[in-house]
């Protein structure tokens, strides 16, 4: 068993060794008409969004003979199919895009920026318990090793939810839709952002600029 150290806590090399949140949940595989992930440039997924499944994904950013000394991208593979696992036993999730240092050349990612699109009337239609736990995918809470903010649910997953609501008119009215067309053009201007400097920098114009892509796995058809 190997591990490695994260955050200030040891990460083991398998997710089961994790503390199980939910059991006995089936993964969804994403629809069969995607496309291989586009290879990189300058480190980067080119511009767009590119729709891929999540065999794709891993054969890619898991298998690639390019990350066969990474310590943490296998480990943060596993947290992500948990996250995904999780996820899909309490709402429908129509599908995720995935984008950050994971979709990159780096080595070593910290972990795996993800963001859930679900179902918003399955969400509301849901258990008080159920929706205690898709709201774990937004809410964070302070890591008392580290003091930095972390997803509530535990896993390497940098995750948000989006709430997906059919366009119905009259538009001026329809909040939910409202919300949810203002929250999806947020994630999609954000993940195609290409940052200059470092975290720590001011931001600048030319960070908000479109220059990357990222991916979007797609599990329950909308309807």
């Amino acid at each position: 068993m190997e591990a490695f150290e994260y955050r200030g806590r040891v990460i083991y090399s398998t997710a089961l060794d994790a503390p199980m949140l939910v059991a006995g949940c089936r993964l969804g595989r994403g629809g069969n008409s995607a496309m291989t992930v586009p290879a990189l440039v300058d480190g980067l997924l080119p511009f767009g969004r590119h729709h891929v499944t999540l065999d794709d994904v891993r054969a890619a950013f898991v298998d690639d003979p390019a990350f066969g000394t990474s310590r943490s991208r296998s480990v943060i593979w596993e947290h992500f199919e948990r996250a995904n696992e999780l996820l899909q036993t309490v709402v429908t999730v129509h599908a995720a895009w995935i984008g950050g240092s994971y979709t990159t050349d780096k080595v070593n990612p910290r972990d795996i920026d993800v963001v859930h699109v679900v179902d918003a009337d399955d969400r509301v239609a849901r258990s008080d318990p159920e929706r205690r736990i898709v709201e774990s995918f937004d809410r964070r809470v302070v890591d008392p090793l580290t003091g930095h903010l972390v997803p509530e649910h535990g896993l390497l997953v940098d995750s948000f939810v989006v709430d997906w609501a059919p366009h119905l008119p009259p538009v001026t009215t329809n909040l939910e839709y409202q919300r949810y067309a203002g929250t999806r053009g947020y994630w999609d201007d954000w993940w195609m952002r290409r940052r200059s400097g470092s975290k720590k920098d001011p931001p600048k114009r030319g960070d908000a600029i479109p220059a990357r892509g990222y991916l979007e796995v797609q599990f329950s058809a909308y309807a």
